[in-house]
This record gives C-alpha cells, structure tokens and sequence, in this order.
C-alpha cells in the first residue's frame, strides 16, 4: 500500500463517515420532522390536539368533583337538552323576532305620539 492509497482510503472514510453523521443528525432532528408533519397533515394534528385537550380538561373536572365530594353527572338533563336546542335555532330565527320587535315598539310608539 502506498500513501497515495492511504490518503484515498482515509479521504473515503471521512466522507462514509460525514454521510453517516448527517444521515443520524437528520433521522434524530424531532423538531422537524414533527414540523414538517404538521405542515403537511394539519387536520388530524388539530384533531389530536382537540381530542387530548377533550380527555385533559375532563378528567380534571371528574377530580374537582370527587375532592368536592360530588357525584358525577351520568345522565343529560333535559334543561341541558333544551338549552342546546334553542342556541342551535336561535341563529335563524333571531331576525324575524328582531322584525317583530321592531313593528311592535313601532306601533307603541306611534300610540304615544298621538
């Protein structure tokens, strides 16, 4: 073996070995490979996001009850149930009971003018 052959064989295991540390660095970089994901796929990422906030925030309050010494509530009330219905309705039919507010004082105040 002669130095020429030395040096080449030294000069490749530098570069095997510079591949190689790049090849873990990027394969251990989380940060973005997490990124990158997220950008690429950003509705099931929210989506867990939502569903791990969901789990969290009730399992703290099933704790606030039992240190408070109350008992869970299993069951929808029906108060729950109705309450739901109207903010779903009330969207729709706030204008017509806007106009209807509205011709009433109209007329009230027409009655009062006289």
């Amino acid at each position: 073996m002669t130095i020429d052959d030395i040096r080449l064989e030294i000069d490749a295991s530098r570069r095997a070995i510079r591949n190689d540390y790049s090849a873990l660095r990027a394969e251990l970089d989380f940060a973005a490979k997490t990124k990158r994901a997220v950008v690429e796929h950003p509705l099931p990422w929210l989506g867990g996001a939502a569903f791990l906030g969901f789990l969290l925030s009730g399992r703290r309050r099933r704790k606030e009850r039992k240190r408070k010494g109350e008992k869970s509530a299993r069951g929808i009330t029906i108060f729950g149930v109705l309450l739901t219905i109207v903010r779903l309705i009330f969207p729709f039919v706030q204008p017509h009971l806007t106009t209807f507010a509205t011709h009433k004082l109209a007329n009230l105040a027409g009655r009062f003018q006289r």
